[in-house]
């Protein structure tokens, strides 16, 4: 009796699952086809956690058999969009009016809930709540604070060079780690006040950090191991990755929440005790935001502005911690993708997110494409592809110039406003917050590195400059969804 309802339960379910998944993909495709939109069919949703954490697994698997290429393995792919590019607008359509349209389309804060393992914050918010955390921490990002962010990044440049020039194995294969320790060892300058050496992946494998290593163990790694297993711990949160059958990694990332969040709370405890000491704190974002929150907090009581209380402002320390999470991840993962394909590439083309995720709420919204309206329903998801740019480099499509072909180049000036084809911070009220931080940072290293060197593709047996560097621009575009957008295999890719 016992066999036979296990073997009902396990028909049950799969039955259940599949009836559920129909019916919802009808509900969606009669919303769509009401909207008179040109419609693309996935029968598997991108947000389905099973699917987020093997489907790129599955995708790759498919693409070794004989019939492996085609609809399922282009638009079944995480990421799909930032190696489909223009194609698919070309197919289809595309609007530029979402971004722009802040108050219709507003963010779609569940899909960002991945970034919650501590707690609301700044990415994972909206309208009120949103403003209380865009307070506390915009007085983080300090010109002050971008000195020592330029500072930092010179410094941490000028090791990374000596170390590819000196110490590491030829050719070079690990930019990519590489950009990861550079932007983790500025994040712990500006986050933290902590300086510390640059270390190239080959070093870094040849003697694993210890427990005395104190901060590279207890901030960095514990931050690295996060980062790496974003996912997981977003589906089975941090008490089951540390269930004992779980994989050895996930266990790992488990604890590392842990391990952050204790190291993060001394910190705030001992900036509080700096506060009611009246003693001077180094200029980070950690000591910032602290000190933002506790002036708030005293003087919530008188004030009121636009009609808001103040005193509503003020986060708590799990927040606090939960922002300086998402600092870290936004400065770090998004920064060190990024440098690793200005290195190759440019951000136009390679953007870490490759999305702007919306949603049109509670009300119906319409949208004009081409010369019809078209009007999509309430709580629809909107994915506004970043990754949609031509592929010809064209420096002329961000220079003005008169109409007349009889200008000189004095008449042509860069174009101020870029949003409406150029959106890798976002726009509006929803910039990123650290634009200047990443800035800074990118500049500083960009210059500091082909000030005197320049970086050239390392050619394979029998292989041409111009096969190699073709090769090398395949290795950028050739892309996939970690949690973030980043180069497939770009270890296949060897520089000089």
């Amino acid at each position: 009796m016992f066999l036979t309802y296990a073997l009902l339960l396990l028909l049950v379910i799969p039955c259940t699952l599949t009836a559920w998944s129909a019916w919802t993909l009808a509900v969606n495709r009669a919303k769509a086809d009401k909207a008179h939109v040109p419609i693309l069919t996935r029968y598997v949703a991108p947000t389905n956690p099973l699917w987020i954490v093997f489907g790129n697994f599955i995708i790759a698997l498919f693409r070794r058999l004989p019939f492996g290429s085609g609809y399922f393995t282009r638009f079944y792919l995480h990421g799909w969009e930032a190696k489909d590019r223009y194609k698919i607008h070309l197919e289809l359509e595309a609007i530029l009016e979402i971004p722009q349209r802040r108050k219709d389309f507003k963010r779609n804060v569940e899909q960002m809930a991945v970034l919650d393992i501590y707690g609301k914050n700044l990415s994972t918010t909206d309208d009120q709540e949103w403003q209380k955390h865009r307070k506390a921490t915009a007085a983080t990002f300090t010109e002050r604070n971008n000195e020592l962010v330029w500072i930092e990044s010179l410094n941490q440049a000028k090791s990374m060079l000596q170390y590819w020039n000196e110490r590491a194995p030829h050719p070079i294969r690990t930019l990519s780690e590489d950009a990861r320790t550079f932007t983790l060892n500025v994040l712990a300058a500006a986050l933290l006040s902590k300086t510390y050496p640059f270390k190239g992946c080959e070093e870094t494998q040849q003697k694993a950090p210890s427990a005395r290593d104190d901060f590279a163990f207890r901030y960095r790694d514990s931050l690295s191991k996060i980062l790496q297993n974003i996912v997981p711990i977003f589906i089975f949160g941090t008490a089951g990755l540390t269930s004992w059958w779980m994989p050895t990694p996930w266990k790992k990332a488990g604890y590392a929440v842990y391990s952050l969040r204790a190291y993060e709370m001394e910190l705030i405890s001992e900036e509080r005790h700096n506060i009611a000491h009246g003693k001077k704190s180094a200029p980070n974002l950690v000591t910032a935001l602290v000190r933002a929150c506790e002036e708030e907090q005293k003087g919530g009581d008188a004030k009121r502005r636009d009609g808001l209380d103040l005193r509503k402002f003020i986060l708590t320390e799990e927040e606090i911690i939960s922002d300086l999470f998402v600092y870290a991840f936004a400065g770090n993962d998004t920064t060190a993708i990024t440098l690793a394909h200005t290195l190759m590439e440019t951000l136009r083309l390679c953007h870490p997110l490759g999305q702007l995720v919306k949603t049109t709420g509670n009300k119906f919204q319409t949208i004009k494409i081409g010369s019809k309206v078209v009007t999509i329903p309430l709580d629809t998801m909107i994915h506004a592809n970043m990754s949609a740019h031509p592929m010809d480099w064209n420096p002329g499509r961000w220079i003005s110039s008169p109409a007349d072909n009889t200008h000189q180049i004095e008449d042509e000036n860069l174009l101020l406003d870029t949003t409406g084809c150029y959106l890798p911070w976002a726009s509006g009220q929803r910039v990123c917050p650290g634009k200047k931080f990443l800035q800074v940072e990118l500049v500083a290293v960009l210059a500091k590195l082909f000030r005197g060197h320049r970086l050239e593709p390392e050619l394979e047996k029998g292989e041409t400059i111009e096969a190699a560097r073709k090769r090398s621009q395949f290795t950028t575009q050739d892309v996939q969804v970690r949690f973030l957008n980043e180069m497939r295999s770009p270890a296949s890719a060897g520089v000089r």
